[in-house]
């Protein structure tokens, strides 16, 4: 016998007001439970399966959430972190290689070794002029707008094709729109990489296919320092434009390799080289 045939499965923000709980109803038969989202209380009867309850939330610069679920069963609790970069939206941007778009923002930076991957005491880098990168989004109704400056003492790019590109110095950006992918990727979630060939910069899709995206981009090599910065229409995306508010799972990462293969990398968190993991992705909210 089950002990609690109603199990949390997932709880989610798909906007900055609306929580999505997804319970799991272990039986074959309909159950009657009571979700409560900080103060606010919802009947409802979950079917078989997998259920979706959207519950409207205020964020009011708290970084979590509590809820809980209630059935004849007993109490289940869970908490949701509300800890949300903004992704600023843009009017304009110039894709040189300048940074001009983002002259005035504060970017993302990792320039700590607890930015680096794999988790491995013996990775041999030597500070963040070994390797290091701020990072800025943006984005407007037609593209999604990603700049890099990375510091790397060693450039090397021995592999600049949609398969191999990984294996150089370059970015990888991963992406769940929904924000409500776990331990593996869903269908509608997507990955893309940055690399400067021998020819010109490439931007790829690897998940959910394997292609080169038509987009603008730009990469400048300036002594140690690399700027990558692309305009990533959502049409090659295969994403619906979003709307403000809206939350989105993302990571990315830089690829370092001083002529010996990819020995390690740094990102915003794990999940991407190691195995694909969204649901440790950092969680972004479009601002107007």
């Amino acid at each position: 016998m089950i002990q609690n045939p109603i199990k949390i499965h997932n709880a989610y923000l798909s906007t900055t007001e609306h929580l999505i709980v997804e319970l799991l109803n272990q039986t074959n038969k309909s159950i009657e439970v009571t979700l409560r989202v900080e103060g606010e209380e919802k009947p409802v009867l979950i079917e078989p399966g997998i259920s979706r309850v959207d519950m409207p939330v205020k964020l009011d610069g708290r970084k979590e959430i509590a809820l809980e679920v209630e059935s004849q069963a007993g109490i289940q609790k869970q908490t949701v972190s509300l800890d949300l970069l903004e992704i600023p939206k843009l009017v304009q941007s110039q894709i040189d290689g300048s940074l001009s778009t983002v002259s005035d923002r504060i970017g993302i930076p990792l320039a700590e070794h607890k930015y680096l991957l794999p988790v491995d005491p013996g990775i041999p880098w030597d500070g963040k002029q070994d390797l290091s990168i701020t990072a800025w989004l943006g984005w407007n109704e037609q593209v999604l707008y990603y700049a890099a400056q990375v510091t790397d003492d060693i450039h090397f790019v021995d592999r600049d094709d949609a398969t191999g590109f990984w294996q150089s110095d370059s970015i990888q950006i991963a992406m769940d729109p929904q924000n409500d992918s776990l331990m593996d990727f869903n269908e509608d979630d997507v990955e893309i990489g940055m690399v400067l060939g021998q020819d010109k910069p490439h931007v790829y899709m690897t998940v959910p296919t394997r292609k080169e995206i038509v987009c603008e981009v730009a990469v400048q090599r300036n002594n140690t320092d690399t700027v990558y910065e692309a305009a990533i229409p959502w049409s090659e995306l295969g994403i619906e434009p979003p709307q403000p508010g809206q939350v989105m799972a993302i990571n990315f990462i830089v690829n370092d390799n001083d002529g010996q293969g990819r020995l390690y990398w740094m990102g915003l968190t794990p999940g991407v080289a190691e195995g694909k993991q969204p649901a440790v992705y950092r969680k972004f909210e479009f601002c107007r």
